[in-house]
């Protein structure tokens, strides 16, 4: 704040003196070096060693601000000495409030403890979380290697208020066998595993973990845009040639040809979508030094902007970009958003990557852009078909890194899951409403005791036909192939 000239200004406004600042950049460190001046006798004091930065700047007070000051400053001393007796009082009145909302919320003094099933993978810090809320019994699903469905599901579930889960398939008919259970939390971005709008109409809150994987999805696709840059699946197999002698000169001097690669440093990268992932490629790439385009037609310009990127259209994004990344959310709209067309307005020699959703891209037509050579690699983690046939023909492309869907796969989700969906359920045990919850209707007249919302005749019908969920997006999206609407 000191290098700020308006607040030196405030300074000496209220204490009604002139200030002197010094106007030199980088202060503490000079301040630093003049003090090991002194004490090698450079100078003979501060004094004599602060002389040598130039005269100081003054900054005397306006003196009708100075008068205002003098004049309110004993004015609030005064109610501050007021208010001391009734501070006591008042904080006693809140504090009895506050335990009688409580006493309501949990029906007792004593605070609500739920029995809670978790089977999601959680770390030990989130473990603990849970464990504070409520009595928990552990089952992590890579641990026990279960996934709970239909009968087991309800078998498992009987006589506990709250799941958490990873992978579990919770559907309608399950949850109308199970009136203890209140609130589900699935360790998911999207819980497309859980039936959230029939447990909406039973009152059971299904909260979620939107950016759980955010980290973890944004160092794989900072990981494939450096390895398309730097040749590295070429660059990799080369020494492995079968062919390849030691001290092979003629062999360096081909590598040295055929393997030159790219900087990010200034290279134009373009995200499109600009959500929890981009946002956190965002952050890793300007550190690059690369110049950031985005395409988010849910954003206001300002909010790219904010992110140090620039908002443009998406042909303007595929016509500049060296490199682009993929980070949309599949709707109707987005659905097969880059296809041939698309492809044809990128830079010859640019890379592609998609680390978020297969339905995004038509697989065939990048197939072609990169044989034809008019593109020069693809990173991509998601197929239309997981896994895919190793016949397929991207698989076979030069200069693509195909992964398994693992963006999302690390040890530390546990712990970012865990905390997303372990603050909401502290907060529904407060009487607060979560901040991520997947259908709200669900908290309308929510309560951890007495009876549950009772579906009538016709809703318990509805219940009872509706479809199993899904393990997966790509299960839900089964049979909605890849195309312009």
């Amino acid at each position: 704040m000191c290098r700020s000239r308006a607040w030196i200004q405030l300074l000496a406004d209220a204490l009604g003196q002139p200030i002197e600042r010094v106007t030199m950049p980088e202060a503490t460190a000079l301040g630093a070096a003049l003090c090991a001046g002194v004490a090698a006798g450079v100078w003979r004091d501060l004094g004599e060693a602060a002389a040598t930065l130039g005269p100081p700047e003054r900054i005397e007070p306006h003196a009708a601000f100075a008068a205002r000051y003098a004049e309110l400053y004993p004015r609030w001393r005064e109610w501050r000495e007021a208010r001391k007796a009734g501070d006591p009082f008042a904080q006693g009145h809140a504090l009895r409030a506050l335990a009688e909302q409580g006493a309501k919320r949990t029906g007792g003094g004593a605070a609500l403890r739920p029995r809670m099933l978790v089977a999601a993978d959680l770390d030990a810090e989130a473990l603990a979380l849970l464990q504070s809320l409520g009595d928990v019994t552990y089952a992590s699903y890579r641990k026990v290697g279960r996934l709970l469905a239909g009968e087991k599901l309800v078998e498992a579930l009987r006589g506990y208020a709250v799941f958490v889960t990873e992978i579990d398939l919770v559907d309608a008919k399950s949850l109308l066998e199970l009136p203890e259970l209140r609130a589900i939390a699935a360790c998911r971005g999207d819980a497309v595993n859980v039936d959230a709008e029939a447990a909406a109409k039973l009152g059971i809150p299904v909260l979620h973990a939107p950016g759980r994987n955010a980290d973890a999805v944004a160092d794989l696709t900072l990981a494939f845009l450096l390895a398309l840059a730097r040749k590295l699946p070429e660059a990799i197999t080369f020494l492995r040639d079968p062919s390849m002698k030691a001290g092979d000169l003629a062999a360096m001097g081909r590598a040295y040809v055929s393997l030159r690669g790219r900087e990010l440093w200034r290279k134009t990268v373009g995200l499109v979508g600009l959500g929890a992932v981009g946002r956190k490629v965002a952050e890793r790439l300007l550190p690059f030094g690369v110049e950031l385009l985005v395409f988010d037609p849910w954003l206001g310009p300002e909010r790219v902007l904010a992110a140090g990127a620039e908002p443009v259209s998406l042909e303007e994004l595929l016509a500049r970009s060296d490199f682009v990344s993929l980070h949309a959310a599949v709707t109707e709209a987005s659905r097969g958003l880059i296809g041939a067309a698309e492809l044809a307005r990128m830079k010859r020699g640019a890379c592609l990557v998609n680390t978020a959703r297969a339905a995004l891209l038509d697989e065939a037509a990048l197939a072609d852009a990169l044989a034809s050579g008019h593109l020069a690699g693809a990173g991509l983690d998601v197929f239309g078909v997981e896994p895919p046939g190793a016949d397929h023909p991207l698989l076979a492309a030069r200069g693509v890194i195909a992964t398994p869907h693992v963006g999302g796969n690390t040890a530390e989700i546990g712990a970012h899951q865990g905390r997303i969906v372990g603050d909401d359920l502290a907060r529904l045990l407060q009487g607060e409403a979560p901040r991520h919850v997947v259908r709200r209707e669900a908290l309308e007249g929510f309560s951890w005791l007495g009876p549950r919302r009772e579906p009538d005749a016709e809703t318990r019908a509805w219940l009872l036909a509706r479809p199993a969920p899904s393990l997966t997006d790509l299960q839900r999206d089964k049979g909605k192939a890849p195309g312009k609407k």
